[in-house]
C-alpha cells in the first residue's frame, strides 16, 4: 500500500485534531474513520510497534493486527468504541497488535471517535497487557489445580463469593446432596433448611473468619435431611475478602450407629433388668427350700428363655432401622392417606379428619410403616379423642401433621423426640416410639413435637418423609 508523506498528514490531522498526542502516556494512534488509515502517532506508539512512529502513518489499522482474524478485530475495535477497554476477541483470545518484525503483543484497546471540521477520526489507546496474560494464565492454571483437588476431596466442598453465590461445588457435593454442579453454580447456596440461620453464619465467617465443627441439617435434592459438621473460612486476595470456602462432613452414618446402638442398649437394660429382678426373686425362693421350688424353677428357665430371645430382638430392631439396601418401594400420597384413615377407623373411640389432602406425591412404604407405628403410639395416649391430619407436600419432602386437644405422647416420648433423651422407661412401654423415630431418621426425614402450635405445646406431632416419584 503507498504511503503518504507523514510530515504533511501528521500536521494537518493535527491542525484538525488539536491534540497533543505525545502528552499521552500509553501507544496512541489516530486513524480516519473512512479511510481506516493512521494519521498520527506518538513515540510510545513507535516503542510498541517497534518502529519509528512515522513509519505507522498511512498504514491502515487493520495492517496493526494479526492478517488471519481480521474480522474478529474490526468487531473488537468497534466493541472499544462503543464501550470502554476490550482485551479480547469475542472467541476469548487475547488481542494482539503484530510488530514490524512479525512479534505479537497482547493489548487492551480503549477508542474513541472525534468529530472534527475535516471529518471523523478514531482516536485509539493502546496498552501492553502481557503481564497481566501472564497473570492470567498463571491463575488459570492455580485454578485448574485447586478445581482438581477439590474433587479429589472425599468430602463435600463448596466455594462461594461475597454475595454467597456458589462458583464451584466439587463431586462429592454432588454425591452427597444430589445437586450437579452445573445446577447450583452461579445460584445461592441451597442446602440450608432455615435461611436465617445460613445468614448468620455467613455473617459469623465474614466477621470473625472461622466456622469449626458447627453441627446442622442440609436438605438434600431429593428431599431427605443429612446431618452434617461444617468447616469453613473466608477466602483472601491482596487482603481482601473475595468468598469463603467450606466442607461439610456428612454425619448420616455415624449417628445412625450411634442410634442404633442407643436404641439397642435400652432394649437390653429394659429387659435385661426386668428378666433379671423375676431370676432374683425365685432365686429366693429355692434358697429358702419351700415348696414352691418347683415352680420357682419353672419361672426361672421362661426368664432365661426370654433372655436368649433378647438377641433376636435386637436383631429385628437394628434389620427396621436400617432397612433394605436397595432403593425402597414408593407409595401414593393418597393411598397412604388412605392406610392411615383406616388404621383409625379400626378404634372404637377415635376418628380421624383429614383436612388436607394432595393428590399428588408418594413417600416409600418404610416411612408409611414408621407413620403407622408412631400412630399407634398417639392413639394409645389420646384414647377416646379425635384427631386431625393435615398433608403438606413441597418440592422435596412431604409433611404430615396429627394435631389433637391433648399431648398427642407421653412425656417419656416426647423427651426422645425433642431432646434425645428419655424419662425412665416404664415396664412394656416406650420403645415404639423410639423405633418409629428411629426409622424415619434412617430414611432422611425427621419427626417433630410443635411446641408453637396454636392447639396448644406438645399437641401436634409432625413427620417429615421425604418425596418420591411414584
Amino acid at each position: 500500500m503507498a504511503q503518504s508523506d507523514p510530515s504533511s498528514d501528521d500536521a494537518s490531522a493535527g491542525l484538525a485534531l488539536n491534540i497533543d498526542v505525545e502528552s499521552i502516556p500509553d501507544a496512541v494512534l489516530v486513524a480516519n474513520s473512512d479511510t481506516g488509515q493512521i494519521v498520527k502517532a506518538n513515540t510510545t506508539a513507535g516503542e510498541l510497534f517497534g518502529c519509528h512512529p512515522a513509519a505507522l502513518i498511512g498504514r491502515h489499522q487493520q495492517e496493526l493486527h494479526p492478517s488471519d482474524n481480521q474480522k474478529e478485530y474490526t468487531e473488537a475495535f468497534q466493541r472499544a468504541i462503543d464501550s470502554d477497554r476490550v482485551n479480547r476477541l469475542q472467541n476469548g483470545q487475547p488481542v494482539y497488535i503484530e510488530r514490524l518484525d512479525g512479534q505479537r503483543i497482547p493489548v487492551e484497546i480503549n477508542a474513541q471517535a472525534l468529530n472534527t471540521s475535516d471529518g471523523v477520526f478514531i482516536l485509539g489507546v493502546f496498552r501492553e497487557v502481557t503481564e497481566q496474560l501472564d497473570r492470567e494464565q498463571r491463575l488459570a492454571a492455580t485454578s485448574g489445580r485447586l478445581g482438581a483437588l477439590l474433587d479429589a476431596l472425599p468430602v463435600p466442598v463448596a466455594v462461594l463469593d461475597t454475595d454467597t453465590t456458589i462458583e464451584r461445588w466439587n463431586q462429592a457435593a454432588e454425591r452427597t446432596f444430589g445437586y450437579g454442579a452445573e445446577s447450583v453454580i452461579g445460584e445461592p447456596y441451597p442446602l440450608f433448611i432455615e435461611d436465617d440461620e445460613f445468614e448468620q453464619l455467613t455473617e459469623q465467617i465474614f466477621d470473625d473468619g472461622i466456622l469449626d465443627g458447627y453441627e446442622t441439617t442440609h436438605r438434600a435434592q431429593d428431599g431427605s435431611r443429612v446431618p452434617v459438621e461444617l468447616y469453613a473460612r473466608p477466602l483472601y486476595r491482596n487482603n481482601t475478602v473475595t468468598g469463603i470456602i467450606g466442607a461439610s462432613v456428612d454425619l448420616t452414618n455415624r449417628q445412625q450407629r450411634e442410634q442404633q446402638l442407643d436404641v439397642l442398649h435400652r432394649v437390653m437394660r429394659h429387659n435385661l433388668r426386668n428378666e433379671l429382678t423375676v431370676i432374683n426373686g425365685w432365686t429366693q425362693h429355692l434358697a429358702d427350700g419351700t415348696d414352691e421350688q418347683h415352680k420357682a424353677v419353672e419361672k426361672i428357665e421362661g426368664a432365661s428363655d426370654r433372655l436368649l430371645e433378647l438377641s433376636e430382638e435386637a436383631k429385628r430392631i437394628r434389620t427396621g432401622l436400617s432397612g433394605d439396601s436397595r432403593r425402597p418401594d414408593s407409595i401414593p400420597i393418597t393411598d397412604a392417606v388412605a392406610h392411615l384413615s383406616e388404621h383409625v377407623a379400626a378404634q372404637k373411640n377415635t376418628a380421624m379428619s383429614v383436612i388436607e389432602n394432595p393428590e399428588t406425591g408418594a413417600i416409600c412404604r418404610r416411612g408409611l410403616r414408621a407413620i403407622s407405628q408412631l400412630l399407634d403410639n398417639v392413639l394409645a395416649n389420646i384414647d377416646g379423642t379425635d384427631l386431625e391430619l393435615a398433608i403438606e407436600t413441597n418440592d422435596q419432602y412431604i409433611s404430615f401433621e396429627l394435631a389433637a386437644p391433648l399431648p398427642v405422647l407421653p412425656v417419656g416420648a416426647q423427651s426422645f423426640i425433642t431432646s434425645g433423651e428419655e424419662t425412665p422407661l416404664e415396664h412394656g412401654r416406650g420403645l415404639g416410639v423410639v423405633k418409629s423415630y428411629l426409622m424415619v431418621e434412617s430414611l432422611g426425614g425427621t419427626v417433630i413435637i410443635d411446641k408453637d402450635n396454636e392447639t396448644g405445646p406438645d399437641n401436634t406431632l409432625i413427620v417429615e418423609l421425604p418425596r418420591m416419584d411414584i
